[in-house]
């Protein structure tokens, strides 16, 4: 170069070139195994030395196809890899879209339609479960299903169901003041009345007796229901051979219209007291003007909430005295309301009405 020629800028070209053969320097170099000179330049710098991985990406050659034309190299994984926010913005738009009836759409929408086809690119086009091809079997056909479950409900039948064209007689203890016959001891009456009725039929074979429990009668008097009066008339004739079943028993059967009657009342009082003995208690207690020795509570019926309501034996003395006291019975720290049957008020001896109303319990 003559001296005084000013120097020519260096061209694109120039530099292109001299950066690619700077590169391909450098892969010769790091293909051969010699290491770069110069210091370490720090991480982070612009224009640092390029990692191995980096240079080796460069230097690798474009894959090529059999015509000699350079391949397209399909994107990586790990672009193509979509966050779960991604995939389901992605798959509410495109459901959006199918659903939608606008005709014309607005290119943003259109837009963001593409995005998400390129997120989700099979949207649509997943293949139902395939139906199994094997019939269904026909249990039904083949074999009777098993019958349904049923709960044992045991038929609560009312004592005029039971007395209905029956036949009603009462059994009593004439050993006892009140002719209570205890109910633990009721027992040991049955299996008495068993070996007399054996004996009973040798003698009179035909037609058999035929007697039903039919539970208590104001909750001393067992009631008994007879389908005759032939039937009837055994039964006593068994009751008649009763010995001592139980120490100091002296058992009769009685005609209905016979057996003993005394009033009763219908008491409603607080469902905190719940058993016979503490209603029994609390109304000998609280109220000392009335008789109550020989009361009875025979029976405490279910209750739903505060207030729960019992049956009373009473005797004739304390029929009038209630009756005065409108009906009210002092119990501690209130009073309660008590009233008499009204086929009871007049203190007849025999029962009378309807005998399921008489406080008969199973």
């Amino acid at each position: 170069m003559e001296p005084g020629t000013p120097k020519k800028p260096v061209t694109e070209e120039k530099m292109g070139a001299t950066g690619s053969a700077s590169v391909g320097s450098a892969c010769a170099g790091t293909s051969s195994g010699a290491i770069p000179k110069g210091p370490h330049p720090k991480l982070g710098v612009i224009g640092g030395r390029q990692s191995a991985a980096s240079t080796s990406a460069k230097c690798a050659p474009a894959p090529k196809t059999a015509g000699g034309m350079t391949k397209t190299v399909a994107p990586t994984t790990e672009q193509n890899k979509h966050t779960y926010a991604e995939k389901r913005t992605a798959a509410q738009t495109l459901r959006s879209h199918n659903r939608s009836k606008i005709a014309n759409p607005s290119a943003e929408w259109l837009k963001k339609v593409e995005w998400a086809k390129t997120v989700l690119p099979n949207y649509g086009q997943e293949k139902p479960n395939a139906v199994s091809t094997q019939p269904k079997r026909q249990r039904s056909l083949e074999l009777p299903g098993p019958a349904a479950k049923r709960t044992r409900v045991q038929q609560n039948l009312s004592f005029a169901e039971i007395a209905r064209d029956k036949v009603l007689i009462g059994l009593v203890d004439k050993g006892n003041p009140g002719g209570r016959i205890p109910r633990n001891q009721w027992k040991a009456v049955e299996e008495q009345l068993a070996v007399i009725c054996m004996a009973l039929l040798r003698d009179f074979p035909q037609p058999t007796p035929c007697c039903k429990d039919a539970g208590w009668f104001q909750g001393s008097v067992k009631v008994v229901s007879c389908d005759s009066q032939r039937s009837a008339d055994l039964y006593k004739k068994a009751t008649e051979k009763f010995g001592e079943v139980y120490p100091g028993a002296k058992i009769v059967a009685l005609d209905w219209c016979d057996v003993p009657s005394r009033p009763r009342a219908r008491i409603w009082l607080p469902s905190s007291i719940k058993t016979p003995e503490d209603i029994l208690f609390m109304l000998q207690r609280c109220n000392p003007n009335l008789p109550t020795h020989d009361w009875k509570v025979v029976k405490v019926e279910p209750h739903e909430g505060p207030i729960s309501q019992a049956i009373v034996v009473l005797n004739k003395e304390s029929v009038s005295p209630i009756e005065a006291a409108h009906g009210e019975l002092n119990f501690g720290f209130s009073a309660i309301r008590i009233k008499v049957y009204k086929g009871d008020s007049n203190s007849k001896e025999g029962p009378t009405g309807n005998p399921a109303e008489q406080g008969c319990r199973r």
